[in-house]
């Protein structure tokens, strides 16, 4: 399973969408949905992905370092 898949997987078992999500971290909808699909020409700069992960990480019960690590190694970063 890829982080991507990891992460979205977090978020649908706490029951909450993408719009949920967006609201309680302040990160747009378009960049969880590309951070779910591992679509890194969206997303930009690298630390704004950081950012953006470790927000994400944080609200669906992940640990925010180890995602960021693995997300970036995933993309090859």
């Amino acid at each position: 399973m890829s982080v991507s898949e990891e992460l979205r997987g977090a978020r649908e078992e706490r029951g909450l969408s993408v719009r949920d999500l967006a609201r309680i971290t302040n990160v747009k909808g378009i960049i969880i949905r590309a951070l779910e699909r591992g679509e890194a020409d969206i997303l930009s700069p690298l630390e704004d992905i950081r950012v953006y992960l470790r927000a994400y990480a944080r609200q669906v019960g992940l640990d925010p370092h180890d995602v960021t690590i693995r997300y970036l190694a995933q993309l090859g970063v």
